[in-house]
């Protein structure tokens, strides 16, 4: 197949979806309706593979030892070049799907329904990859980090994730995180009876906020440090023996991260210090990578967002945010682009973007969104020349057919 012929597969790529699209918006509404924690994605992955095996999907649940991970494909499809479509499902502890995953994977799986359509003819194949506790409320966060080193990405040569937001941005970058817990530990005292027998743990962890919060205007642009306190004592008549915080931090690259890391565990070891109290430190989730987008990538689904009538900004020159398909971006060529759900702004991480990501305004933009990314997989498989360019953006002049 050329792209001579690309036309006619794309009118049946969309036929395909508007005609799943009850499919498409149910799934977005039943993920919705059963938020979940990372790793604990059972309904959202089960209706997700359950969707897939309808449309003729072959799907592997658990994938690579992680339970909510999963990974479809069509029987029979070209091993390659492959197309990673992935889904992400996971929840936000206290305000359920306030990030939209519900429509991240709702995404991945309309352009999967889409793309089986014309599998049959095209010179290549999409799967679709679940991948669970991308958001940071769950030790050990970061389930694309634990698929790339598990292999599972081995054979993908592209891939693609849609984000719900505010607005509609191709080529967003994000800020590399390490995630941080420390624990003090102290001795347990009458504040009034034996004052002196004490050692607080909470004074430790308020020096830690305050030599943190002192260090800020000596970071480098865009390094950030923000965190709460987790434990701090149970009653105010007794010296806290133990007390634990989360900190983030974040800095546009990795190099950055490693020295801003380093900065704030100076800070603890001297609040430890200062306080004759013990300080354990433990990082509670994978390192996420700062995202690269792929500008090929970005290009392709820049035109074809335009040609669906959304209208992409230009990306902020500052990076915002983390997530783990940072990681995927440095392994292989990538892209993150965010579409519009609906046409009232609400910041992401809010009830508000909770009751948006939900509501028939979200799914209309989602079925616009389904469309536009199933049209730049399709030009981007039966365009051999794409996949090679976009290699040699991602790490120079490097073929791999």
């Amino acid at each position: 197949m050329t792209r001579a012929g690309a036309p006619s597969l794309a009118r049946r790529v969309v036929r395909a979806i508007d005609g799943a699209r009850s499919d498409i918006v149910a799934l977005s509404r039943h993920i919705h309706a059963h938020p979940e924690l990372g790793y604990q994605e059972r309904v959202a992955a089960s209706a997700v593979a359950q969707m897939l095996r309808k449309h003729g999907y072959r799907v592997t649940m658990p994938l690579a030892g992680l339970p909510t991970a999963l990974r479809a494909e069509l029987p029979g499809a070209p091993q390659r070049p492959t197309i990673a479509l992935l889904a992400e499902y996971d929840a936000l502890p206290g305000l359920g799907h306030a990030c939209g995953h519900n429509l991240i994977a709702a995404a991945a799986v309309g352009v999967a329904l889409g793309m089986a359509a014309a599998a049959a003819e095209i010179p290549g194949r999409v799967v679709v990859i679940g991948t669970p506790a991308e958001e940071g409320g769950v030790d050990g966060a970061g389930g694309k980090v634990l698929l790339l080193e598990r292999g599972v990405f081995r054979d993908v040569d592209a891939a693609l994730l849609a984000h719900p937001s505010s607005r509609t941005v191709v080529a967003s970058r994000s800020t590399a995180r390490e995630a941080l817990e420390v624990a003090f530990e102290g001795r347990a005292a009458h504040p009034v009876l034996s004052p002196g027998a004490g050692r607080s743990a909470l004074d430790a962890l308020l020096l830690t906020f305050n030599a943190v919060n002192a260090l800020r205007g000596r970071l480098e642009d865009g390094v950030q440090c923000h965190g709460v306190i987790t434990s701090g004592g149970t009653t105010p008549d007794v010296v806290p023996d133990h007390a634990v915080a989360r900190f983030y931090v974040r800095a546009p690259t990795a190099e950055l991260l490693s020295g801003a890391v380093e900065r704030v565990r100076r800070c603890i070891e001297a609040a430890a210090q200062a306080t004759d109290t013990r300080a354990t430190v433990r990082p509670f989730s994978h390192t996420y990578l700062d995202l690269r987008p792929n500008p090929v990538l970005a290009d392709l689904v820049q035109h074809s967002f335009e040609r669906w009538g959304m209208r992409p900004e230009p990306a902020a020159h500052a990076a915002a945010g983390s997530t783990d398909m940072g990681n995927v971006s440095h392994a292989l060529p990538s892209l993150h682009p965010y579409f519009a759900a609906g046409t009232e702004p609400h910041p992401t991480h809010t009830a508000a973007f909770a009751r948006l990501a939900g509501s028939a305004a979200a799914h209309r933009s989602l079925l616009v969104a389904v469309k536009a990314l199933a049209t730049a997989c399709l030009e981007l498989l039966v365009e051999p020349e794409a996949l090679c360019r976009a290699w040699r953006a991602f790490r120079g002049d490097v073929s791999l057919f």
